[in-house]
């Protein structure tokens, strides 16, 4: 069984909610009960197609049991008949409310479809019945994990772990979650509980070579890559992971190997890899290899023409060959396909003054106009500014996610923080505010120009973000 069929059938456990037949109903007769039975059967061989058409028929002779209408709802949706599912599952619900099972499975169809809110009363609704219900507890970690919402989603994921401690996919999930907080040494733990729990599991163990490179230890972060890697040989995303450490390290010759391995892998199942990709051009131009490292940049520019980081992975380079104008076309004709890209602009910004043409430069990032200084009063609670800048220091220096000069980020000498807008945000919840006045403010003051690039498309919506440093 490959990599992609264990995910299929992860992903189809889940989905099932882990519903089952309780017992023989006292209405249900012994041929009704046997055709249950056989499609529970046929469902665990991963006989969807001939389970849907069974339970269709056994709901079809007893509209009004709810148990039937509970797994003919499981059938229907693992077979993609996402409305069918609902309308069963609805009507179980409504004729069994106190059918926790169809409750989660209905929460599953609604998440399925985007449908957040829904998903989670359902859920919520399931564990107000049992809240003991681990499909309830798991499902509701994915909704709130992929919502974005990953303080919730730990704790979801850590009361799954309570009812069963030894659940892979809890420690696996539980662990993303901290690794995306960068919470990195529980994400560590977590990853390693994944790997107890289920010893063939090479998607944890490559993503605790990433914690453990983010950590500082390549070595070992080389190891857990391998260790992914001989579970899964045309596992791309080990390869890809494996290359980065080892270019880090400067084996490049081994690094570009891991990068082949990935595309090579990543092309078998119809993905570019676009980060292998790059990685590759770049270690070839590392290695001084222009020629081919151009190549590699214009075959993955060619094969992701919406990517910016491409095109202007590809224009830098032919900017220190000497090439300007190559340089220039490129990133015209990316921003003739994508006005208004931020990357391509801030690339013009270097490469235009080389060619003469400064004042465009200046135009384009002309800080005296596109940034607006704002001083921010003192928050309620707070005597003055400072007593708030020593609140916001106190509560950066306690944050759990600060990691020692973290290996994707420039920091040094330093401790960097992960998420600082998240539960529990203290004085930060306060510097959003702050934050957010002020941009309306800036929304207020600096008109739009139909002759820029960017203030002729000024942005409509805030997506903020914040992170700290703490240097030595």
């Amino acid at each position: 069984m490959n990599r992609q069929d264990r995910r299929r059938q992860a992903k189809e456990a889940r989905r099932t909610g882990g519903a089952a037949v309780s017992g023989a109903s006292p209405a249900r007769d012994a041929l009704q009960e046997a055709r249950l039975q056989q499609a529970l059967h046929l469902m665990q061989e991963d006989k969807i197609d001939e389970a849907a058409t069974l339970l269709k028929d056994a709901a079809a002779l007893a509209p009004d049991d709810a148990e039937t209408l509970n797994l003919a709802g499981i059938a229907a949706f693992r077979t993609g008949d996402a409305g069918a599912a609902q309308r069963s599952l609805q009507r179980a619900v409504q004729l069994s409310p106190a059918l926790a099972d169809a409750h989660v499975n209905l929460g599953n169809v609604h998440r399925a479809a985007d449908r957040s809110s829904d998903a989670e009363a359902c859920y919520r609704r399931a564990l107000a019945l049992e809240a003991d219900n681990l499909d309830a507890l798991f499902n509701l970690g994915l909704l709130q994990e992929t919502s974005g919402d990953f303080i919730s989603a730990t704790e979801s994921y850590k009361a799954s772990l309570k009812l069963k401690p030894k659940f892979a996919e809890a420690s696996f999930n539980l662990a993303n979650v901290l690794k995306a907080l960068s919470r990195l040494a529980e994400a560590e733990a977590a990853y390693r509980d994944a790997i107890r729990a289920r010893a063939s599991f090479p998607e944890a163990w490559s993503n605790l070579g990433t914690v453990l490179h983010e950590r500082g230890d390549r070595a070992g972060a080389i190891e857990a890559y391998d260790r992914a890697l001989v579970l899964d040989g045309d596992f791309a995303e080990a390869h890809y992971n494996r290359g980065i450490a080892l270019q880090e390290n400067g084996a490049l010759d081994e690094a570009a190997a891991a990068y082949r391995a990935a595309i090579a892998a990543a092309t078998a199942n119809e993905d570019n890899h676009t980060g292998a990709r790059l990685n590759l051009a770049a270690t070839l131009r590392e290695q001084g290899d222009l020629d081919a490292a151009e190549a590699a940049y214009r075959e993955t520019a060619a094969a992701a023409p919406d990517y910016p980081k491409a095109a202007v992975e590809l224009a830098s380079l032919l900017m220190e060959r000497g090439d300007l104008d190559g340089a220039e076309a490129v990133t015209a004709d990316f921003l003739a396909r994508h006005p208004g890209d931020l990357s391509a602009l801030a690339f013009r910004t270097i490469l235009l003054p080389q060619m003469g043409r400064g004042q465009e430069a200046h135009d384009l990032s002309d800080f005296g106009r596109l940034i607006l200084p704002v001083e921010c009063p003192a928050p309620p609670d707070f005597d003055d500014i400072g007593a708030f800048n020593r609140a916001l220091a106190a509560h950066v220096l306690e944050h759990p996610s600060l990691v020692e000069a973290p290996a994707s980020h420039a920091t040094r000498n330093g401790r960097h923080s992960g998420e600082l807008l998240v539960a529990p945000k203290g004085p930060m919840a306060y510097f959003e505010v702050l934050v957010q006045q002020a941009v309306e403010a800036w929304r207020e003051t600096v008109e739009a120009d139909p002759e820029h690039p960017f203030l002729v498309r000024r942005p409509s919506r805030l997506g903020l973000t914040a992170w700290a440093v703490v240097m030595e």
